[in-house]
């Protein structure tokens, strides 16, 4: 079977895209702590960091289809 490119390198972009959202965002958001405090507040209502973050969330879920 042959999938389409993006299917086929998902599971490199997916990820590799919210792992860079996670630390944009978390550098953008005063006070975060990537040790302390959960990567869902990134993405938070109000947050500095959802522009960053909502996409991040959603191009991992996009790679898992």
């Amino acid at each position: 079977m042959n999938q389409p490119l993006w299917k086929q390198t998902a599971g490199l972009w997916g990820p590799g895209a919210f792992v860079a959202a996670t630390v944009i965002g978390g550098a953008s958001q005063p006070g975060y702590d990537h040790r302390r405090l959960h990567i869902s507040g990134l993405a938070a209502h109000g947050a500095r960091s959802a522009p960053v973050m909502v996409p991040g969330f959603i191009s991992l879920g996009v790679a898992g289809l």
